[in-house]
C-alpha cells in the first residue's frame, strides 16, 4: 500500500460462498484520519463506467434496453430535453451533459436521488449531436 501510495482498502476473503477474512487496512479518509473498517464503502469514481456500460449492453443483447431508445423511457420524470437523448448518446458520451455545475460540493455525501436532481437541473439549450457538436461529459 506504502510503495504503490494507496491509503486504504477493504479485504474480503471468501470460499464457497463462506467469509474467510474481512478487514479494513489504513485509512478512509485520510484528512480526518478515519480508519478502514471491512464495512466501509468506498466511492468508485468513474471505474463505474465500465461496468455500468458491460451491464446496459448486457440487457440490449436481452432485448430490455435499446441504444436508441430515449432515456426518458427509462427515466419517465426526466426533464423533457431528456427526450432528445439516447441510451446510445449517454454511453458514447455525446449526449451533450456538461459538467458539474460551478458550485457543486465535491465533498458531500450526494444519495442517488439528490445528484439526479442535480443533473436534471442543469440548462442542457442544444442537442449536441443533432447540431453536429460532440459535447463530452467526462468527469
Amino acid at each position: 500500500m506504502q510503495r504503490q501510495h494507496i491509503p486504504g482498502l477493504s479485504l474480503l476473503v471468501a470460499r464457497s460462498g463462506k467469509i474467510i477474512r474481512a478487514e479494513g487496512f489504513g485509512l478512509a479518509n485520510v484528512e480526518l484520519q478515519v480508519p478502514v473498517k471491512p464495512e466501509t464503502i468506498f466511492e468508485s469514481g468513474s471505474v463505474g463506467k465500465q461496468f455500468t456500460a458491460t451491464t446496459v449492453m448486457m440487457l440490449v443483447e436481452e432485448g430490455k434496453v435499446g441504444l436508441d431508445d430515449p432515456l426518458t423511457k427509462y427515466f419517465p420524470h426526466a426533464p423533457a430535453s431528456w427526450q432528445e437523448v439516447t441510451v446510445r448518446e449517454l454511453l458514447s458520451h455525446t449526449a451533450g451533459f456538461i459538467d458539474y455545475p460551478e458550485k457543486f460540493d465535491f465533498r458531500k455525501d450526494w444519495t442517488e436521488d439528490e445528484l439526479l436532481k442535480v443533473v436534471e437541473g442543469i440548462p442542457w439549450p442544444i442537442h449536441p449531436v443533432q447540431s453536429g457538436i460532440t459535447a463530452i461529459w467526462d468527469t
